[in-house]
């Protein structure tokens, strides 16, 4: 007996002795190793956050309770790493229990708790009898009875755009955390689209959408018990294509007498196939050009399924460019549409082509036009055909084709303002001294590697006839009837000049005439067939060899304003209108304009299909005038206004209305 008293003992003794070799407590009760100099053991309380979370409560109605109560269940577990806790106790709001060796027995904390009240639980976690600092872990349940699909809802997230799909991350979000705690509820969530089949997230948990507009429907089913199905309008935005892409599908031919067009005028017609992937579009505008002239424009998107191109083409003249402009809107009010463009030329029928004056196997190059304000005719401006080629390796030829001369703004006259003579070489200094084919010598050559700053092998050649006639057309866009002349080369000779041109400055270029290399003054019975609307008209040629008589002088890049007509219309109706704000609020429509010359405003309002539900004209004050559109019987939807002043289409845009 004596010797198994011996043993127990000893056995205890040693197991002491190795708990005392790993472990000691300091004065807070917090065990620690003796090996690692007071250092912290890893059995340590961690945060409120994490603690917490190996709580979960309960709160079911169907428990075996009274009527209108609640039965409290709830599980408890510790993270393996935590595993050095040995004792528990619980506090369930009104006893606490005794001290208990883990692990814990939730059916303590089971009872029936009232309609609406909550019940908390701190459970203490002790590392041995007599721990001083256990720790603590607590929690309250939901309220009793309470209508959780009143106060969880679901966030989507868009994660990613493409061409081909969208994706959402749906969050389950509650905005009271307190009556309905989601880490507490089973939740589950369904998804359906417009056709009432289901929609299955990805492995991401994302729920992934066709382009376009996605009318979704969702239900939430928390505890077994369903929600109301709610409903949420997910856009997937198409991305824009990139020129490679489009050009696959856009096109823009231009056939040499096709259509019902004559012999010399080319047919130009659009055609537009969006594949499949790209069929996301809301709606479309269309904007062409002529020569870089807008001969037309869209003021408002037109429904996608509206974009029928097949009705488009037109006859080009000879010579004209014609660039056909189509805007893709991913959604109402996109401020930023996908741009397709595309543009051809129609080339000069025989006769007109530039004339070779030596150098015969050395072709021209059909340039870009010209674009540039007239100095000397304020409102008046010139578009400028020209081509450029070296010839026999040696020299820099140029030759106009082309001058078409015209006003922006119907009380502009440009007829009689210069003569043809000035009208001439204004072109020719303008394509000198911009300089778009590279021709030597080049500044940057000159400060860069000494180049020399002249060369006297620049040569402007022209036919030894031309043509000149006028024609009026209204511009819609703009309301404004605008006449321009035409200068064609006929069928004639070809003139030839020599020039000297030497680069000065950055801007500067002096051009010298140093003499005329040939010259035919014979232009009798030359004469040019035109045909601007369908009725061949025979008009007599005029001798040109003499437009660079008396020509040259210092000429600054400064002094001569390239623009396009786009930007010209928009100066001539820059004093129209200082400020024009426009503000929607379902009911009203309210327009404000300010510091005006105007003198009346003209405000229509259509529908997204073009049906038009308001037009109104009201007189302008020079300084500040609010006008309000009463729209309290507009429907909900999409719809489009226009403001007009002085017959111009100043503003427009699509707004919402929504009720």
């Amino acid at each position: 007996m004596k010797k198994l008293i011996i043993l127990f003992l000893l056995a205890s003794l040693s197991l002491f002795a190795q708990e005392s070799l790993n472990y000691q407590y300091d004065d807070s009760g917090n065990r620690i190793l003796k090996s690692s100099d007071s250092q912290d053991c890893d059995c340590f309380c961690p945060s409120s956050y994490e603690r917490n979370s190996w709580l979960t409560l309960n709160v079911v109605t169907d428990g075996g309770c009274g009527p209108d109560q609640c039965k409290l269940t709830g599980s408890f577990q510790i993270p393996p790493e935590y595993d050095c806790y040995s004792h528990y106790k619980i506090d369930d709001g009104s006893t606490m229990s005794s001290m208990q060796t883990l692990p814990v027995n939730m059916n303590q904390i089971e009872q029936c708790v009232p309609a609406g009240q909550t019940i908390t639980i701190t459970i203490y976690l002790y590392r041995y009898e007599g721990d001083p600092a256990p720790c603590k872990i607590e929690k309250t349940s939901s309220y009793c009875n309470a209508d959780c699909c009143e106060f969880i809802d679901i966030e989507f997230t868009e994660t990613n755009s493409a061409s081909t799909d969208c994706c959402w991350t749906p969050d389950i979000v509650t905005d009271n955390g307190i009556i309905c705690d989601i880490e507490s509820l089973d939740i589950e969530v369904k998804y359906y689209n417009e056709n009432d089949e289901e929609l299955i997230p990805n492995g991401l948990g994302n729920l992934c959408l066709p382009p376009g507009q996605n009318n979704i429907s969702y239900k939430l089913i928390i505890d077994g018990r369903e929600c109301v199905e709610k409903s949420k309008l997910l856009i997937c935005h198409c991305s824009c294509p990139t020129e490679e892409v489009y050009n696959e599908w856009f096109t823009l031919t231009s056939t040499k007498g096709g259509g019902n067009c004559s012999e010399d005028q080319c047919f130009v017609q659009p055609a537009i196939n969006i594949p499949p992937e790209y069929q996301c579009y809301n709606g479309f505008t269309i904007e062409t050009y002529r020569n870089g002239a807008i001969e037309s424009i869209s003021t408002q998107p037109a429904p996608i399924g509206q974009l029928d191109l097949s009705n488009k083409g037109i006859c080009l003249e000879p010579g004209q460019d014609y660039k056909f402009v189509i805007k893709l809107f991913r959604y109402t009010n996109d401020p930023d549409p996908c741009i397709l463009e595309r543009e051809v030329t129609c080339e000069y029928e025989p006769g007109t082509e530039p004339c070779l004056p030596d150098c015969f196997n050395d072709e021209f190059e059909v340039r870009k036009n010209i674009k540039i304000a007239i100095a000397g005719c304020p409102g008046c401006y010139m578009n400028i055909s020209y081509s450029s080629r070296k010839a026999c390796g040696v020299w820099q030829d140029i030759q106009i084709t082309g001058i078409e001369v015209f006003n922006t703004n119907s009380s502009v006259n440009c007829s009689g303002c210069l003569t043809d003579k000035d009208i001439y070489q204004q072109a020719v200094t303008a394509i000198i001294v911009k300089n778009d084919m590279g021709f030597d010598p080049k500044w940057l050559d000159i400060i860069n590697e000494g180049a020399e700053p002249c060369s006297t092998v620049w040569r402007v050649s022209k036919a030894s006839c031309w043509v000149t006639w006028e024609h009026t057309e209204f511009s819609p866009v703009h309301g404004v009837m605008r006449t321009i002349t035409i200068y064609k080369p006929c069928n004639s000779d070809c003139c030839l000049r020599k020039l000297r041109v030497c680069r000065i400055s950055p801007t500067e270029v002096d051009i010298q005439n140093l003499y005329t290399i040939s010259d035919y003054p014979n232009c009798d019975n030359v004469n040019y067939l035109i045909n601007p609307t369908g009725e061949g008209i025979l008009v007599p040629c005029e001798y040109s060899c003499d437009m660079l008589d008396n020509y040259g002088g210092v000429y600054s890049k400064k002094e001569i304003e390239y623009v396009d007509e786009q930007k010209a219309f928009e100066r001539n109706y820059d004093n129209l209108y200082a400020d024009i704000n426009v503000i929607s609020n379902n009911t009203t429509l309210q327009v404000n304009i300010s510091n005006t010359n105007a003198n009346e405003v003209q405000i229509q309002i259509s529908d997204i299909n073009g049906k038009q539900m308001n037009h109104s004209s009201y007189q302008l004050n020079s300084n500040s005038n609010t006008f309000n559109i009463n729209m309290s019987n507009f429907n909900t939807g999409s719809y489009v206004y226009g403001i007009i002043i002085n017959g111009v289409m100043l503003k427009s845009d699509v707004f919402q209305v929504v009720k």
